[in-house]
């Protein structure tokens, strides 16, 4: 799994030293149609914990209200794709029953300036969610590969 960065040249990152989330409400389970077993509560609290164990492990401390220098979000997406094993002699292979369904799930996490309101850095990463994985796990490890680029540079 890798990230993908975006960020605003020449900001100083340093002069941030708090943060808090842009909403307390759940954004996973208000977002309609989507994969129950993605958007969840669960799934919400989560991915709030691993942002906020990265922050802080970066020194950067919780905050309320106009007290926060950054504004934190994230979005979740997800993908369904087919997979088809290669190896026949046409180079194809289908599985029985056709080709394999496989749920590719996007995260990304936005930072954005407090006081001007505007977003100075965004990562995202994606990678296929194989049933009966660990959520904490995955979760984790989306968050941290994230949080590894930040700050930038």
């Amino acid at each position: 799994m890798k990230a993908e960065t975006e960020y605003v040249e020449g900001t100083d990152f340093s002069q941030y030293q708090t943060y808090r989330w842009i909403t307390d409400d759940l954004v996973l389970i208000q977002s309609g149609d989507g994969n129950e077993n993605i958007r969840n509560v669960e799934n919400e609290k989560r991915i709030r914990a691993a942002v906020e164990r990265e922050l802080e492990a970066k020194g950067l401390k919780k905050a309320t209200g106009e007290d926060a220098h950054l504004l934190v979000a994230f979005t979740v997406g997800t993908q369904v794709r087919y997979k088809i094993q290669g190896g026949g002699a046409t180079g194809l292979d289908l599985v029985a029953g056709g080709p394999a369904k496989v749920t590719r799930g996007r995260l990304t996490l936005y930072l954005f300036d407090q006081a001007s309101k505007t977003q100075i850095w965004s990562a995202w990463t994606q990678d296929d969610l194989e049933p009966g994985s660990d959520p904490d796990a995955v979760v984790n490890s989306a968050v941290s590969v994230l949080m590894n680029e930040f700050p930038p540079g």
